[in-house]
């Protein structure tokens, strides 16, 4: 289990409060969002980066917490040439903002530091604090400070990943832990088991839910000790009649010293048939060694059917000697649409600055997507975070024949100045976490496609299951994308794949064969011409 250290009290200097005047927290949170403050004296909390998109560090004072938010390429120098640690004693300045109900402070700058003073107290915390619902008007001056709770238990195991939000229970009451993303110094380290474990970490907002961004978690662990992702079980999401999805299964044995063991791994229920392979030969690993499993979903031919299957293994894990694992799927009512329209490549997340983000639609050749919905998707809550209607900006857009028949459209994100043949602009960046997802319906609100990225198991949104999904993640290479490749005219013809960006432009390994309507259309056209060109004789 990796740990850190997170308080260090260097030295204490004995500052005056009323010697200072510049507001506390509370008061540079009540001039609400967009307005300038000047904040202090506070305290540093920590210099980990807990902001998942961008980078971000706390500071607190008596009446509250606030996040110190940058861009992640300037922030760490920001931090070494200002000499912050945790325990400095600041007067900051910056502009207020608030993302997801939670307060910060962009575009930040050191007025004062005034050396290492006394690091923040860890205020302790229960379950039902962390699970109340946001925003509370009582717990304001708690959200960005560190807090503590102790005797909980997780309810996933395995290792912990980057960008994704673990379920903390005691008592029977539920509260999340977020790992923001894959840089965090607990992504890889166990998740420990029991129920005396104990987190340190920042009481932090999303949305509507609360929860504590760890910088520090303790509890035992076990050897060997069995990790399955994804975990409880394995969604397959909406999949057309006819078609098939294949999703995988990682199992890892997370212990130190012990082979991992599993055997018995079989279909014991359900309707096996719709979900292969049925049973896995038994199988060892070693410690910290991991497997993949691939599992596919056929309907079959009827639509609007849920089926499911329920799978069981052994293994030698003390706490999970026998281990139930149900898989789902569900046929979608209807065939794919026509005409055919799909979200055809998604790039949301660049290195440093977000200037190249854009999602791109394909679609046949004469299709009106004019008052169409393209819908960001939030995949911690599964609610709607942002909607753009094309032609927007342009009035109206009618795919033209670029390719065999069809055409693109690109629309880029906000801060994105780079992406070329872009038609629209939307007013919104790109989220980048685990099982976020892009969403576009006609204007009646029929949906065409429901896209959920990086999302190993299909998850219930607002919305309902996505009909598409792919445990991918962007690279972050600024050149790559997420690309749907292979050779069709409807979206489930295709794979994902991480490929070199072409926005606007076929991908490359993806071929579009002259839909059979297109080609009936032509040969139409040219049918009449041709008779046209007949000429009447007189004998």
């Amino acid at each position: 289990m990796k740990k850190i250290t997170m308080l260090v009290l260097i030295t204490t200097i004995m500052i005056a409060a009323n010697t200072y005047s510049a507001m506390t927290v509370a008061q540079a949170r009540a001039q609400g969002a967009h307005i300038p403050v000047e904040v202090g004296p506070v305290y540093l909390s920590t210099t980990n980066d807990l902001g998942g998109s961008g980078y971000s560090i706390f500071a607190q004072d008596e009446t509250g917490g606030i996040q110190l938010y940058g861009p992640s390429y300037i922030m760490p120098d920001f931090i070494v040439s200002n000499n912050l640690v945790p325990g400095a004693c600041l007067i900051l300045s910056g502009t207020n903002s608030f993302y997801q109900n939670a307060y910060e402070i962009s575009y930040v700058a050191v007025v004062n530091n005034y050396g290492v003073s006394n690091v923040p107290a860890v205020t302790p915390i229960d379950i039902d604090t962390l699970a109340t619902t946001a925003p509370a008007p009582a717990l304001e001056s708690l959200e960005g400070k560190l807090v503590v709770i102790t005797g909980v238990d997780f309810q996933e195991s395995g290792t912990f990943s980057g960008g994704k939000t673990y379920t903390i229970w005691k008592n029977g009451t539920n509260g999340s832990v977020r790992i923001q993303d894959a840089n965090d110094h607990l992504v890889g380290s166990a998740i420990p088991y029991g129920s005396d474990i104990a987190i340190t970490g920042i009481f932090s907002v999303y949305g509507s839910s609360y929860q504590i961004l760890p910088l520090e978690i303790i509890g035992p662990t076990r050897d060997p000790y069995l990790w399955v992702e994804p975990y409880p079980e394995l969604n397959f999401g909406v999949v057309y009649p006819n078609y098939t999805r294949t999703l995988q299964v990682n199992i890892r044995n997370g212990g130190e010293a012990n082979n991992l063991d599993v055997s018995g791994f079989s279909s014991i229920s359900g309707d096996t048939a719709k979900f292969t392979p049925s049973s896995i030969a038994d199988f060892s690993l070693a410690p910290k060694q991991e497997t993949n499993f691939s599992f596919t979903y056929t309907p079959g031919s009827v639509g609007d059917i849920t089926n499911s299957v329920m799978y069981q293994f052994n293994t030698t894990d003390p706490s999970n000697t026998v281990v139930n694992f149900p898989m789902y799927g569900k046929s979608s009512a209807t065939p794919p649409p026509t005409p055919a329209v799909w979200i055809n490549e998604v790039a949301y997340n660049d290195p440093g600055v977000d200037d190249e983000e854009f999602i791109e639609l394909c679609g046949v050749a004469g299709t009106d997507i004019t008052g169409w919905k393209v819908q960001l998707v939030n995949g911690f809550d599964g609610s709607n975070y942002y909607e753009w209607t094309v032609g927007n900006e342009i009035g109206n857009f009618v795919f033209t024949n670029e390719l065999g028949g069809f055409g693109f459209y690109v629309l880029a994100s906000s801060s994105s100045g780079d992406v070329p043949n872009t038609d629209e602009t939307m007013a919104s960046d790109m989220q980048n976490g685990e099982d976020d997802a892009v969403r576009i319906t006609k204007p009646d609100g029929t949906q065409i496609h429901f896209f959920a990225y990086n999302s190993k198991s299909a998850i219930d949104y607002e919305y309902g299951l996505p009909n598409d999904l792919t445990p991918l993640e962007d690279s972050t290479l600024a050149s790559n994308s997420l690309c749907k490749v292979g050779t069709g005219v409807d979206e489930p013809d295709f794979d994902w794949k991480i490929k070199l960006q072409t926005p606007g432009e076929i991908n490359d390994e993806q071929v579009l064969p002259e839909p059979i309507g297109i080609g009936i259309l032509f040969l139409g056209i040219a049918m009449l011409l041709k008779i046209r060109e007949i000429r009447v004789y007189k004998f």
